[in-house]
């Protein structure tokens, strides 16, 4: 790396340093041809290269310094920018100004994502609750040699209505799953009265009556809502599906128990 530098160095100081030289060929001439007995010109070009040779060591240290920082930038690795000229002050700022340009837009891209991806999620929720119903009614209604194909057809489409959204919402978990997940206090009771009164339809038209039993007036567990509220849906959504298969009214049951407080080990 410190040879790529170098070279680097030499190629855009290639310019300083020439005019350097010619500048003191001119000036040595001058005072040759103005004094044609003084012949003396290696010690005014002694120090001139010695000079000249001081300023490129100096410059070269600042110039490797911020020069290897963005080298190991370039290779994706840890490193501070430190400049030393007002040049490399100047790029440096350029430089945060399109980081903080890049990283507010990629925010606000992905919070519009986050909420697109939000409201697909609940929109596609809110379309398997028709999708379930169209279900319930075909097994419960009477088929007639007539309807039967009809029926058939129907149901068999809607199971691949079914599938589809069920993959969807598989996809947008699986994505979404680190990212979303808010591990907080959540009240039991009513995340799961929140999922049973959106589906009352299904509930009726299957005969079913869910019920809560609890005696008391909080249950709260440590959980994500969202992941949590996904979960008992898919719980009740089974429990309804694989009602049908019994006729007459059905109950369904949801017992909550308590958990005793685990007492530290002394």
């Amino acid at each position: 790396m410190l040879k790529h530098i170098l070279k680097k160095f030499i190629k855009d100081r290639s310019l300083l340093i020439g005019f350097y030289l010619v500048n003191m060929a001119c000036m040595i001439t001058f005072f040759h041809l103005s004094e044609p007995a003084n012949t003396e010109f290696f010690y005014p070009l002694s120090i001139g290269l010695f000079l000249l040779t001081i300023y490129l060591v100096i410059d070269f240290f600042h110039y490797h310094q911020t020069n290897r920082a963005i080298e190991l930038i370039l290779r994706n690795q840890f490193a501070e920018l430190h400049p030393h000229t007002e040049e490399q002050k100047a790029f440096q700022q350029l430089l945060n100004k399109i980081i903080w340009e890049h990283t507010s837009k990629y925010n606000e891209m992905k919070e519009r994502n986050k909420e697109r991806l939000y409201f697909l999620s609940h929109w596609m929720h809110y379309l398997k609750t028709p999708v379930s119903v169209i279900e319930l009614i075909i097994h419960k209604e009477e088929k007639t040699n007539e309807t039967a194909e009809v029926f058939d057809k129907i149901l068999q489409e809607n199971k691949r209505l079914h599938t589809s959204i069920e993959q969807g919402l598989t996809m947008i978990r699986l994505k979404n799953f680190e990212n979303d997940l808010e591990v907080k206090s959540v009240d039991l009771l009513v995340s799961l009265r929140k999922v049973i009164n959106g589906r009352k339809r299904e509930f009726i038209y299957q005969s079913v009556f869910p019920s809560i039993e609890f005696s008391g007036k909080h249950a709260y567990v440590v959980t994500d809502s969202k992941w949590n509220e996904i979960l008992l849906d898919q719980i009740i959504s089974n429990a309804i599906k694989y009602s049908s298969t019994k006729s007459g009214s059905k109950k369904l049951s949801f017992v909550l128990k308590l958990m005793e407080t685990i007492q530290p080990y002394q």
